[in-house]
C-alpha cells in the first residue's frame, strides 16, 4: 500500500465504501459473499485478502495532511481583462456610463483611478463584484457633479492583483460625448 497514489487510494476507498458500505454483498467470483465486519472487509474468492477500512482511512488522512502541508500550488499567471463595458479608445461614451472591468480570475487588490487626460483625478467608488472578478468605478458627486464631462478624454488606469500578488496594469481611455446615455 506504500507505493500507491492519492487518487488510486481515493478510488479504492470509495469503491470500497460504496460496494461495502451497506452490509453483505455478494461476489459474482466464484458465488461466495463478502464478509463485512467494523474493521475489515474479506474480499472471499481465491485471493482471501483482507482490507483493513481503518488502515485505509489512516493513510487516507496521512496523505491529505500532507498534501495540505504542500499549500497550493504556485501562481506565476497574473489576472487577465476578459471584459469590460469600455473598450479602449472608444468615443462618444455615454457622460452616466457605469464603468466596469472584468478579470478571468478574482482580485486581492487594486489601485484604480478614473482620469481626465491631463491627470485631474475624478472622485470614484471602487467597488469589488461578482466573486470579486470584476470591479466597478462609481462617479460620485450629485446632479451634474454625477456625471462625466462632455467631450472629455478620460483614463481608467491603476492596477489590479491576485491572492498570489501577481498584478496587472490597467489603462483604458475613453472620450465622452454629448449625450447622457
Amino acid at each position: 500500500m506504500k507505493n500507491i497514489a492519492f487518487r488510486e487510494l481515493l478510488t479504492l476507498v470509495l469503491i470500497v465504501v460504496c460496494f461495502f458500505g451497506c452490509g453483505e454483498a455478494e461476489l459474482d467470483k466464484d458465488s461466495e459473499e463478502a464478509e463485512l465486519d467494523e474493521n475489515s472487509v474479506n474480499l472471499g474468492g481465491a485471493t482471501d485478502e483482507e482490507l483493513d477500512l481503518d488502515a485505509i482511512l489512516k493513510e487516507l488522512e496521512e496523505l491529505l495532511d500532507k498534501e495540505k502541508e504542500k499549500g497550493p500550488a504556485e501562481d506565476h499567471v497574473p489576472p487577465k481583462i476578459i471584459e469590460s463595458n469600455i473598450t479602449p479608445n472608444a468615443e462618444n461614451v455615454g457622460r452616466n456610463v457605469r464603468l466596469w472591468i472584468k478579470f478571468d480570475e478574482p482580485i486581492n487588490d487594486a489601485s484604480v483611478t478614473l482620469e481626465t487626460v491631463d491627470g485631474n483625478e475624478v472622485e470614484t467608488l471602487l467597488i469589488f463584484r461578482t466573486n470579486d472578478t470584476e470591479i466597478e468605478l462609481i462617479k460620485l458627486g450629485k446632479g451634474e457633479n454625477f456625471q462625466l464631462k462632455a467631450n472629455t478624454i478620460y483614463v481608467i488606469k491603476g492596477k489590479v492583483s491576485d491572492d498570489a500578488g501577481n498584478e496587472t496594469k490597467v489603462e483604458i481611455t475613453f472620450t465622452t460625448g454629448v449625450g447622457l446615455w
